[in-house]
Parts: structure tokens; sequence; C-alpha cells
């Protein structure tokens, strides 16, 4: 059956016919997409607990794009939720009670049965539309599978929704998006995805526009990429990772204002930039000897641009592991807890020497596909070996020492304030 409906939805219309809506609907899943643009074509659908089950592919290529869930409410809203190929989500709220003017970004609320409200910066597809990044949280998955009432807020207005179903409904749809990750042209698909959604699958953290599942989907200006960076040289030169600029020609750095991209890495997930303006900076130490598991480390960044204040975010954890995924051996794991923005950023000893560079974590929607023990703050870092040798190839000396003493870490931030820095830039 439909899931019932929700009296406390406010202020909408009576809404058409559910299947003239879903009609709508297929023409406007590919929205649903956060970060393509390219048109899906459905392919399948089934029903699970009342909630109609769709799976699309991208109508160029035949690769999977990603599988959505929704349902019609009394109100004539419908309520929708989508897992992508890249397991990222989002929900999508369709007859909403407020009109919107397509694009717009709008301030959202939401909170399951009275816990705690989140934030999100939507995006309005249509008038009566509105796209909402849900971040990779396993907290978050958890209630909507296990709640009863989902509330909306939105520009004064409350819309709720019984989650009916959604224990199953969830599921399957992680289980669909898992499953068609091997669709093929020859079992109605086309070819292949991009995504290999593997419980080991990392996410870049970075703030991306659009709700991209880069590092979650957290709030961002526009289509304003953000992460951050460290100085490694006393003229302004910094580095950062590739994907904190990607797409970009030039870049901004919080405080000393446009910097030109030197030099990038993509294999490495290393860039350099230099600021546009002469300054005098600061530049980070980086430390010759190896690491050893179970150190002491800390990561520093501007993570969750938007939804953080503006300074510095100081982590603490140990080196968990000497290789990253797939026993990468030019990775580090960690355990100290990084979000969206802190992509770039410098990690460092308990002597506030550079060991690494913050690189990604631990997608949490797809570690719950593989149905074990979820891992908690499983992070990963590029050792600064491979990026003192970045900067070598490309001209520049880092200043490098084998060792140094141990400090208090209210002195390891005040130092890492010194040259860590913000990046932003607007990809082309």
């Amino acid at each position: 059956m439909t899931p019932e409906r929700a009296p406390e939805a406010e202020g909408e219309g009576a809404g058409e016919m559910k299947s003239v809506r879903f009609f709508a609907l297929v023409l406007a899943a590919w929205s649903l997409i956060a970060a393509e643009t390219a048109l899906a074509r459905q392919v399948k659908s089934f029903d699970v607990r009342g909630w109609d089950v769709h799976v699309y592919v991208d109508d160029d290529t035949g690769a999977f794009s990603n599988c959505v869930a929704s349902a019609e409410y009394e109100s004539g809203m419908v309520l929708a939720f989508q897992i992508g190929a890249d397991f990222s989500w989002n929900m999508a709220v369709f007859d909403a009670p407020v009109t919107f003017k397509k694009g717009q970004k709008v301030d959202v609320r939401y909170q399951v049965d009275g816990g705690r409200t989140r934030r999100a910066s939507a995006t309005a597809e249509d008038t009566d539309f509105l796209l909402i990044p849900l971040p990779d949280d396993v907290d978050l998955f958890s209630e909507f599978r296990q709640g009863k009432l989902l509330r909306v807020f939105v520009s004064g207005r409350t819309a709720g929704f019984r989650l009916d179903g959604t224990a199953a409904m969830l599921a399957a749809l992680l289980d669909c998006a898992d499953k068609h990750q091997n669709m093929t042209a020859d079992s109605g698909g086309g070819k292949r995805g991009k995504g290999e959604a593997e419980a080991g699958k990392t996410d870049k953290g970075k703030d991306g526009g659009k709700g991209s599942g880069k590092g979650g989907g957290d709030a961002s200006e526009g289509d304003l990429s953000t992460g951050s960076g460290f100085f490694v040289t006393s003229d302004g030169v910094a580095l950062t990772n590739a994907h904190v600029i990607e797409g970009c020609t030039e870049a901004v750095i919080a405080g000393y204002g446009a910097a030109r991209i030197l030099a990038t890495d993509t294999a490495n997930d290393l860039a350099l930039l230099k600021v546009t303006t002469p300054a005098a900076t600061t530049p980070a130490r980086f430390r010759r000897k190896h690491l050893q598991l179970g150190e002491t480390i800390f990561v520093m960044g501007f993570p969750l641009a938007g939804q953080l204040d503006n300074g510095l975010n100081f982590t603490s954890g140990i080196v968990s592991s000497l290789a990253g995924p797939g026993n990468d051996t030019r990775s580090l794991q960690l355990t100290a807890p990084i979000q969206a923005g802190n992509s770039g950023g410098p990690i460092v000893d308990s002597a506030g020497l550079l060991v690494g560079v913050t690189q990604a974590k631990l997608s949490e929607v797809a570690a719950i596909k593989s149905g074990g023990a979820f891992p908690q703050n499983v992070n990963f870092g590029i050792k600064s070996d491979l990026a003192a040798s970045f900067l070598r190839a490309n001209s520049v000396d880092a200043q490098e020492v084998e060792t140094a003493e141990g400090q208090p870490a209210v002195a390891i931030a005040r130092d890492g304030r010194a040259y860590t820095i913000q990046v932003k830039c607007t990809p082309k």
C-alpha cells in the first residue's frame, strides 16, 4: 500500500493525478544526479512497500546513473530519494508548498522524529521541485530507515511526511544501486557505470557545488568549490589537492586573493598554486623521518564552508595504517575526523612537522551496502615524501627537517594558522 499521508503538510495544493506526476518524474529524474548534466532514461521499475523504485541509465552512454524511490502523499506532494552510481544520495520534494524560481538556492532544514535538525542548501530544479543533497552519514541513513515522521522546513513553511516502509525501501534502493553497477547493454542498461561502489570507496573531501558527492555534498556557494591547502615557500607558493581545483583555471586563497595554478598531478592528486599579489608567507616544514604506525597526528583545514565558522578547524588522531585503499603505499590511513573542505590541508605530527596531505574519507553510505559493521573515522592522506617529490619536480624546495621535539597541541594549532589556507575556485 502507499505510505500513509502526513497531516502536518501545510499550504499545498490538491496536486495532479499520480500517473501524470510520475511521467514528470521520469523526465526530471536526471536532475537527481546532482553532478551530472546528461538526460537519463528509465530501464526498470518495481515496488517496495508502496514506494515506486526506478532505475535510470545515461541516455547517451547507457551507463548506470541512479536508482530513485518515490511516493505520492494525500497532500499532493511527492517525496523521493535517490542513490547514484557513486553512492552519493539526495532527497527531493515535488509539488512543494512554496513557489520557487528555477535554479534558486534555498536554505532547507529537515528533522526526523523530533531529533537533530539538519540544514542543507537545496536547489529549485523547477518552481515546485526541490533537490536536497544529503550528507554521507550513516546516522542519517539509519534515522530515515527507522523514523516515523520527516519534517521539512522551508521559507517559513513546514511539510510533514510519514516514513512508512522506508526501512525496506532504503535497503532496496541501496541494493539497487549496488546491483546495477555492472549493468550492460545486453541487460538493458548500456555501458558499465563509472562508479565501483566498493565498501572501501573513498570520497574526496572538497565542498562541491550542486550537492556533489565529493565529500558528502555539503553546502557550497553556487558552483564554488572550496578546499584547504598550505604554504610551502615564503613567497606565496601553496600546495593542495588536484581535485580541489579540478575544472578551474585560477583560484582564490582566502585572505590573499587570486592565485595562479602552477602545476597539477592528477595521478597523485596534488596541485601547486601561487598568490598573484606578492606576499610574505610562512611555509610548513616537512619531516624526512618515516612515519610509524600509531603515531599521533593532527589535521588542519577549513571544512564545511558556509556551515561552520571560517576559523581553522583542528582535529587529532593516530596513524592507523601505513597504506591507503588497495594497499596503496603512497597513502596513509588516519583516525582524525575530516569533512568536506578538508582536502589539501596539512597533516602534521606531534612536533608540528608535515607528514601528509589530507585527501579523502571512506564513503559511509557506500560502506553500508556490505551489510557488516560500519567503519568509523577511516580517512586517508598523501604521504609527505610524495608531496616533497612533487615540489622538487616543479623546482620548489620544501623546508625539510629530520625530526623535532614534540609540542603542545595548542602550539601546533597556533603555528598552523600561519600556513594553512582555504582554497576557492569556480569550475568552468
